[in-house]
C-alpha cells in the first residue's frame, strides 16, 4: 500500500507547517472553490511555534505537581522561543517509544528561560504523572499532538472566513482576489444546505449574479450586470433597477414592470354640466357627506385636478376609483363615466377643451341593493407631457345612465393610484 511520507528535515521548516501545507494542497485540489484561498490569510502567529529535532532531557526526576522543570544543560536552545507549544514527556530508559509508557504525559510550555520551562500539566487528554524513577532518564519531545491539529484546523477556518470577507466580485475581477469558474451551472453556494442558501456566479448575459439556490422556491435575484436589478425569477421581470450613472435622481432608482408601487392620492370631484354636489345622508342618521347627482348623458361630468410632484414626474399610468350609491328601492341599470386626463406644463402648454384621448370607462354594473355603495375603476394613460410642477386636469363624462339616474349618488372624492416608476429625494 502506498503511503504519503512527509520529510521532517526540510531546511528548518517545522513539522506542523509542512502538514499545513499538505492539507492546503489537498484542499486546493479537492475542496470547494470557496476554500481555496484560505492559506493566503494564515499568519505564523495563528500556529503553534515549532523547531526540528526538538528532543530534550529532563535534568532530574519530577513529581506530578511541579509547574517548572529544568532541562539538561543547553537543551533549552533546541526549543522554540515563542509560546505556547507542547511536549510529550516519557520514561526513555524503559520505553523506546512514548506510546508504550502508561504514564506518558503531554505538557504545554508557556514560557522558557534558558533551560527552565514553565509548564501546564496533563494536556490533550493525558494526566499529570510522576516522572521521577531514580533509575530512569526522562525525555521530552516536540510532537504533532492533537492540540496542533486543532490549531491548524482553527487557522484554516479563520482564514476561510477572512477570505470570504475580503473577496471582491466585479465584472473585470481586475485588482482583487477572485473565485474562478463560478458559472450558472457551477455556482458558489453560501448557506447551510442546498435548500437554504444563495448562489453567486457570473452570468454570460447579466454579469455577476446572486440568487437563491436552485433547490429553493426562487423568487428574487440580484443582477448588477443588468444596470443593477432585483429580478423576479417567477415572473421573469425586473422589480427594481439601479443605474448609478443616471442623469437624474429619478433615473438612478427605478421600479419596473408589474412591481411598480402605487402612490395613493384622494382628489375631490367637481361637478360639471347638470351635475351638482350637495351634502346629504344616504340613509337616516348617516353622517353628512358630499355626494354628486347628475341628470343625463348630455354634457354631465365630474372633474379633478392634481399638481405633479417629482416622484410621479414620469408616471403616465393612472388608475381612478369612484364610489357610487343607488338610493332607488329597486336599483337596476348601469352607470358609466368615460375618464381621461392631461398634463399641462406652466409656461409651455395652454389650457384647452377636455381631451378624450386614451379615455377609459368607469362602469357601475352591480346596482342591485338599495343604498349599498359600489366601487368601479379604470386605468388610463395620461395625455400630455409629465414634468415636475405640471398640473394634471382630468374629467369623467357620463356616458351611460339608467332611468334611475336621479337616485344615483357619486361620492365627492375619488381615489387616484399612480404607478411610481422612480424614487426621488
Amino acid at each position: 500500500m502506498e503511503k504519503l511520507v512527509l520529510s521532517m528535515s526540510n531546511g528548518g521548516e517545522g513539522m506542523n507547517r509542512l502538514l499545513l501545507k499538505a492539507i492546503l494542497i489537498l484542499c486546493f485540489l479537492f475542496c470547494p472553490l470557496s476554500y481555496q484561498r484560505a492559506h493566503a490569510q494564515i499568519s505564523d502567529t495563528q500556529l503553534y511555534p515549532v523547531t526540528n529535532f526538538a528532543i530534550v532531557t529532563a535534568s532530574q526526576g519530577y513529581d506530578n505537581a511541579v509547574t517548572s522543570i529544568t532541562l539538561a544543560t543547553g537543551d533549552g536552545s533546541k526549543l522554540p522561543s515563542t509560546f505556547p507549544f507542547y511536549l510529550v514527556w516519557w520514561d526513555a530508559t524503559i520505553y523506546g517509544s512514548p506510546d508504550l509508557d502508561p504514564n506518558v504525559e503531554i505538557i504545554q510550555v508557556t514560557n522558557r528561560s534558558g533551560d527552565v520551562l514553565t509548564i501546564v500539566r496533563g494536556q490533550d487528554g493525558t494526566n499529570a504523572s510522576a516522572h521521577n524513577s531514580s533509575t530512569s532518564i526522562y525525555k521530552l519531545y516536540l510532537a504533532f499532538v492533537k492540540a496542533y491539529y486543532e490549531r491548524i484546523e482553527s487557522a484554516i477556518a479563520s482564514a476561510i472566513i477572512s477570505a470570504r470577507d475580503t473577496v471582491t466580485l466585479d465584472i473585470g475581477f481586475d485588482n482583487g482576489p477572485k473565485i474562478d469558474g463560478a458559472s450558472e451551472s457551477k455556482p458558489v453556494q453560501i448557506g447551510i444546505s442546498d435548500t437554504e442558501c444563495l448562489e453567486a456566479f457570473y452570468h454570460s448575459a447579466d454579469g455577476p449574479t446572486i440568487e437563491p439556490c436552485v433547490a429553493m422556491n426562487r423568487k428574487l435575484k440580484i443582477s448588477p450586470g443588468k444596470t443593477g436589478a432585483f429580478y423576479d425569477v417567477a415572473n421573469e421581470v425586473d422589480m427594481l433597477t439601479f443605474k448609478p450613472s443616471g442623469s437624474s435622481q429619478n433615473d438612478k432608482y427605478r421600479f419596473d414592470a408589474i412591481h411598480q408601487p402605487l402612490l395613493t392620492v384622494f382628489v375631490p370631484l367637481r361637478p360639471s354640466g347638470d351635475c351638482a354636489v350637495a351634502e346629504e345622508s344616504i340613509v337616516a342618521n348617516d353622517p353628512l357627506a358630499e355626494w354628486i347627482t347628475c341628470a343625463d348623458t348630455t354634457g354631465d361630468a365630474v372633474a379633478f385636478d392634481l399638481p405633479v410632484v417629482t416622484r410621479i414626474a414620469e408616471d403616465t399610468s393612472w388608475t381612478i376609483t369612484m364610489i357610487a350609491v343607488n338610493k332607488n328601492a329597486s336599483p337596476t341599470g348601469t352607470f358609466t363615466l368615460q375618464c381621461a386626463a392631461k398634463a399641462i406644463r406652466p409656461g409651455t402648454d395652454a389650457y384647452a377643451a377636455h381631451d378624450t384621448t386614451n379615455q377609459q370607462s368607469v362602469s357601475f354594473t352591480t346596482f342591485d341593493t338599495q343604498s349599498r355603495p359600489e366601487s368601479a375603476s379604470a386605468t388610463f394613460t395620461l395625455n400630455g407631457t409629465l414634468a415636475a410642477g405640471a398640473h394634471v386636469k382630468g374629467q369623467c363624462n357620463v356616458s351611460a345612465a339608467p332611468g334611475q339616474i336621479a337616485d344615483i349618488r357619486l361620492s365627492g372624492t375619488a381615489l387616484l393610484q399612480i404607478s411610481a416608476n422612480s424614487l426621488s429625494d
